[in-house]
């Protein structure tokens, strides 16, 4: 049974299926051509199942892929996964796209804005140095005049 158990969850749907199938006909067959039309049935319904699934979750793990190798390259955010939007999986790489855009364009905003308040505090940093020295010679220009 550990073949069993190293099945994803769409192909062991899919073989419960077809043992339930089984045991369902199976107990309403009375002659053996009826098995055998059963029997091609259940081997019909179960290769298309796997096809089926397999027509599912390739897409999906195709996209976990592209969305992983995004994540695990933090600094990149110009990769776009550039999937045609046919199907759903496709339809949500064109959303996700479309968040990491929005998520760039608020990224560099917010590296604009650190460089602005970085400038305005030098700014304010060599005004001050300046008043300090203007208040330094008015001392000085003061005591002259005091002695």
């Amino acid at each position: 049974m550990k073949w069993f158990s190293n099945m994803k969850i769409g192909q062991k749907l899919a073989m419960l299926f077809a043992i339930v199938m089984i045991l369902i006909v199976g107990s309403n067959i009375m002659n053996f051509n009826m098995l055998i039309v059963t029997l091609m049935t259940l081997v019909i319904v179960i290769i298309g199942s796997f096809y089926l699934v397999r027509g599912i979750t390739a897409p999906l793990n195709n996209l976990i892929a592209m969305i992983k190798d995004i994540a695990i390259d933090e600094r990149d955010l110009t990769v776009r996964l550039g999937i045609d939007p046919q199907d759903e999986p496709g339809e949500l790489a064109t959303w996700f796209d479309t968040f990491v855009e929005k998520l760039q364009k608020i990224i560099a905003q917010v590296k604009t804005s650190a460089k602005e308040v970085a400038n305005a505090g030098n700014e304010i940093s060599t005004a001050s140095e300046q008043m300090a020295a203007g208040a330094e010679e008015q001392q000085a220009t003061l005591s002259d005049v005091a002695t």
